[in-house]
């Protein structure tokens, strides 16, 4: 009864057979595109991150904001790497370790168990076309990680 939520709708088009893509999820189906009536030429995955082009969509301070924050996760093992490969200090290796693991942990572990999809129009699918897991957050799960280990020090 009612109006199907837009995660019903979800798992409903996630109900094809083994190994055909989902013709509602792919983009061929895709209202954010341009082809559809959509704002996007195009979209595309980098890191787990949605790229939507063209990037004018992002020039108001917001979307560009959010969009640079996406990337931020990458930053911290960079400055750790360097600061290994230049110091070598163990607490750089230590962190730097303890975030390998909260990825693989994440990844392997938390993703595939929970299994909660990204939101319908991500550009990050598994190779049937569907939205790939999204929860828990591996940004959040690294900034988390992080926050303890800077508090810790402190």
């Amino acid at each position: 009864a009612g109006v199907p939520s837009r995660n019903a709708s979800a798992m409903s088009a996630d109900t094809d057979t083994e190994g055909e893509r989902c013709p509602l999820l792919s983009d061929e189906a895709d209202p954010e595109l341009a082809t559809h009536g959509g704002p996007c030429d195009k979209k595309f995955e980098v890191g787990q991150v949605t790229i939507r082009l063209p990037l004018s969509l992002y020039l108001h301070p917001l979307p560009l904001f959010a969009l640079g924050l996406s990337f931020m996760p990458w930053l911290a093992p960079c400055v750790l790497l360097a600061d290994i490969i230049v110091h070598r200090r163990p607490s750089s290796m230590f962190l730097l370790g303890l975030l390998l693991f909260c990825a693989v942990l994440n990844e392997w572990l938390l993703k595939p168990l929970i299994n909660q999809p990204r939101p319908l129009y991500t550009a990050c699918r598994d190779e049937r076309g569907r939205p790939s897991a999204g929860m828990p957050s591996g940004h959040a799960l690294q900034w988390q990680a992080q926050g303890i280990w800077f508090s810790l020090e402190a």
